[in-house]
């Protein structure tokens, strides 16, 4: 699927990534962006956000 989306000249997302074996993969193979538990727990929109800010320069560099 990977492939797939990259010939179609789109960025891939992986959902529900838990772990850091999984995400490893993932970026192996190509992945462009995850997100799941292994990130983060869910989170209300204000807690999304300083969520964020807290970690943007880790995010930029990932």
């Amino acid at each position: 699927m990977i492939d797939v989306g990259h010939a179609l000249d789109l960025q891939v997302t992986a959902e529900d990534v838990e772990t850091r074996e999984e995400a490893a993969v993932l970026c192996q193979l190509g992945c462009d962006q995850a997100q799941g538990f292994h990130y983060t727990a869910d989170l209300p929109d204000t807690e999304y956000h300083a969520w964020c800010r807290h970690h943007a320069d880790e995010l930029e560099h990932s």
